[in-house]
């Protein structure tokens, strides 16, 4: 009597062949070649003992003992397939692509990833750091976090993150500049190209006079501003989104000014027809509650 049942892919090659009109339809459903299936059904013929096909004009049918084995096995291998179907989730289905602005993605959103991936340990997010909306419009990402200046036309835009910001500078810098205007004055102030009036924006809200003459030095973008802030090469707008892990590693600190919120923030992106799947609805809402969570605490610091 046989004590060992044979391979599951063994099991696969026969039922298939059987039930598909030709070897070569049940090769493709079972990803294989037709030399490697014809292998496979060999080796249930020899598990079997006795032949299971028979050559006809214009291809093979069962023998008598191959229909006997099809009628048996073949509901269970049906069930077996069901169930697999019911537990096991696509891995496209478990993947979120989500394409994220270049200056926030390594700052604010990979930080935070291994408490979502803790989470949800069967859910996987593959972050594209994109400067526009085109994968969100093709269908090539779920969802974005982009800056209110990218074109989100065609595609629904809802806002995700305020632009808190604060000057931050490297401690040596905070030590020189505390408690003197005049030696804040003579700092150099780093900036974004992209955002070429955000510290006047900044000093109209918070009610401080900036020099015409104070030097200003332009970055491409955040992380580098950042570096060259720690490196000491002057005083920085720290973003609430951005600057959060520099401040926590001490490399960045805050100068104590106001906190205010400039006129521009992050859109969260989604595309306008096609609904969120279960995956990407998943991580839209955990999303959403991390950065609610962070404005509460940015609220909190501006309060102090």
């Amino acid at each position: 009597m046989l004590s060992r049942l044979p391979k599951l892919e063994i099991l696969e090659a026969f039922i298939e062949a059987a039930r598909a009109p030709d070897l070569r339809t049940a090769a493709d459903n079972c990803a294989l070649s037709q030399a490697a299936l014809a292998r496979r059904i060999h080796a249930f013929v020899q598990f079997a003992g006795c032949p299971m096909f028979e050559k006809v004009p214009g291809g093979m049918v069962l023998t008598q003992a191959g229909r006997e084995c099809y009628a048996l096995l073949e509901p269970s291998y049906v069930d077996l397939k069901r169930a697999v179907a019911s537990i096991a989730i696509p891995a496209s289905d478990r993947t979120v692509i989500l394409s994220a602005s270049r200056s926030l993605a390594p700052a604010w959103l990979n930080p935070r990833l291994e408490r979502f991936r803790n989470l949800h340990p069967g859910l996987e997010v593959d972050v594209q750091t994109e400067q526009d909306a085109s994968k969100i419009r093709s269908g090539a990402a779920h969802l974005g976090i982009f800056d209110s200046d990218v074109d989100t036309s065609g595609l629904k835009a809802e806002p995700f993150i305020n632009m808190r910001v604060t000057p931050v500078s490297s401690p040596a810098i905070a030590c020189f500049a505390a408690g003197c205007s005049d030696r804040f004055s003579q700092l150099s102030r780093l900036t974004m190209r992209q955002k070429p009036d955000a510290w006047h924006c900044w000093s109209s809200a918070a009610g401080v006079d900036l020099p015409e003459s104070q030097q200003t030095c332009q970055f491409d973008d955040a992380h580098s501003m950042y570096e060259a802030a720690a490196a000491g090469l002057g005083i920085a707008l720290g973003v609430s989104a951005m600057v959060e892990p520099r401040l926590q590693s001490g490399h960045l600190v805050a100068l104590g000014l106001p906190i205010v919120c400039l006129p521009t923030f992050y859109n969260f992106v989604t595309p306008h027809e096609r609904p969120l799947y279960d995956a990407a609805w998943t991580f839209a809402k955990w999303l959403h509650t991390v950065s609610s969570r962070d404005a509460v605490g940015w609220q909190a610091q501006s309060a102090l």
